[in-house]
Order: C-alpha cells, then sequence, then structure tokens
C-alpha cells in the first residue's frame, strides 16, 4: 500500500500586507505592514498615534489620513494604540456588521484624494466574514 503524504504548510500569507480587521471584540486593527509604512516612527518607537477616519458607506470602504501630516475639523481623531488597535465599534455600526459575526478583513485599495487630503482606503471583504 503507498500512501502520498504532503507536509502541512500554513499559509502566512494571509498575515502578510496592508490590511485592517474589525475582530470580534470591536476593535479595529491595523496591520503591522500598513502602520510601518503609514507611520514609520511611532511604529519603530512602538508608541501611539493619531487618525482621521473617513467612511463610504455605500461600498463599505475606510478612508485613513495621518493626523499627524493633516489637520481637519469636521473629524475626530482616534487613537492607535501601540499593537494597531483602535477601537471600532462605530464603524461596525455605520457598516452595519456584528463584530460578534466577525472577524471582518478590509484589503488595501490603495490611495485615493477626497477634498484636498490623500486617504489610505481599505475595501471591506464579504467573503472573509466567518
Amino acid at each position: 500500500m503507498s500512501l502520498n503524504f504532503e507536509p502541512l504548510v500554513k499559509n502566512r500569507a494571509r498575515n502578510f500586507g496592508k490590511y485592517i480587521t474589525l475582530d470580534k471584540q470591536g476593535r479595529i486593527m491595523l496591520s503591522a505592514e500598513f502602520r510601518r509604512e503609514f507611520s514609520p516612527i511611532q511604529y519603530e518607537k512602538q508608541i501611539p498615534f493619531d487618525v482621521f477616519v473617513f467612511l463610504e458607506k455605500s461600498r463599505k470602504i475606510i478612508g485613513i489620513v495621518n493626523a499627524e501630516k493633516e489637520r481637519l475639523v469636521a473629524s475626530d481623531k482616534l487613537r492607535v494604540d501601540k499593537r494597531g488597535y483602535v477601537n471600532g465599534k462605530d464603524i461596525a455600526e455605520a457598516f452595519r456588521l456584528d463584530p460578534k459575526q466577525g472577524p471582518y478583513r478590509f484589503t488595501y485599495e490603495g490611495r485615493t484624494g477626497y477634498e484636498g487630503y490623500t486617504l489610505d482606503t481599505f475595501r471591506l471583504v464579504e467573503a472573509e466574514a466567518e
């Protein structure tokens, strides 16, 4: 009897790249690769930083602006902790997502301009909601 064993190789690619995750506790987590590029000094020093968040509700897109580089009057700052987490309950509510049904993954779409600001944008991957 011949057995055809294959080695198990974990899919590590799912944890690399630029993405955002809305976890089951209602927290938004910014990937390390995104944080390293977005706010390199804070990433290297492992210190919190502030962001402004924009939502495109109909297409479930999150836009993020570095609060260190831009000043906005019509938006509240959100504090990203040294591990890359920020409260995401308002985002979950705006997109009508139940964090307990998550996690939800938002993939990086690129940079786009909006009212003179440069936003890093992330789109919800519907099939990833578990």
